[in-house]
């Protein structure tokens, strides 16, 4: 498997060629005397062609960072990108490196220092509707699990706080009412059985609350069908390893 740093050194190549060749044919048209009078129209053909060349590498480069990070789930190349990222020339790319660095993190299981670099992100930058959607799942998820809060009504200030919208609210609300009843007043919810994602450590999350309901249930079997599965994933995410320990402990 392809890790980020070799992917970011060919997206780099890439950028560097398509700049050189598409420039190097704009120099020899416009040295064309012939051509000489057309000047206009070459140099705006020459900024449409570049413009089209770089998003087409731009879009591969996305496409192969989102299946590495979120669908084939690699660990190092969450820690590369990071590392490469983390203080990049543009804002934006600043941002998005440290929001990943809080997912990261709340993958690791290190839930105080997900609060805190939530804390410092929101003070150094401004989040769109839909990262800070993303920032309040981390946070939430991280006060929950580190006991920090124990009750839907300090779930609902976090996400009021957050100014989450009214439709992703009651989304919200439903996935942490399951972690309350499942985590801290151990009572059963199916909220996880019909949970679908996309992406990779949203499964593994969804499999592991659902098997903590599954043992809730009685149904040990099942549970430990679902606690197997995670344990064979990478032993970096705090899920895997709490699995094996309950597996162990079964």
């Amino acid at each position: 498997m392809i890790q980020y740093k070799y992917l970011r050194k060919r997206y780099d190549l890439y950028l560097r060629l398509a700049y050189l060749v598409i420039t190097m044919l704009l120099i020899y048209l416009v040295s064309i005397r012939q051509l000489f009078q057309y000047r206009l129209y070459i140099t705006v053909g020459y900024i449409c062609t570049l413009y089209l060349v770089i998003r087409r590498i731009e879009k591969w480069y996305v496409k192969l960072l989102n299946k590495l990070l979120f669908f084939d789930l690699d660990i190092e190349s969450w820690r590369q990108y990071i590392q490469i990222n983390r203080n990049a020339k543009l804002k934006r790319a600043r941002k998005v490196s440290n929001i990943y660095e809080i997912i990261y993190t709340y993958m690791q299981g290190d839930f105080r220092d997900v609060i805190n670099k939530i804390v410092e992100l929101k003070s150094t930058f401004k989040l769109s509707e839909l990262e800070n959607k993303s920032v309040a799942i981390y946070q939430v998820n991280s006060e929950l699990l580190s006991n920090k809060i124990n009750s839907m009504v300090d779930i609902e200030e976090i996400l009021k706080d957050c100014n989450i919208n009214d439709s992703d609210m009651i989304e919200l609300t439903q996935r942490y009412e399951a972690i309350l009843d499942i985590v801290i007043k151990k009572k059963s919810n199916d909220y996880f059985k019909e949970k679908v994602s996309e992406f990779r450590f949203d499964i593994l999350e969804s499999m592991y609350f659902d098997a903590l309901n599954e043992q809730l249930k009685g149904n040990e079997q099942k549970a430990k069908e679902l606690l197997t599965d995670i344990s064979n994933e990478n032993l970096d995410i705090f899920i895997v390893r709490n699995s094996k320990t309950i597996l162990e402990e079964m």
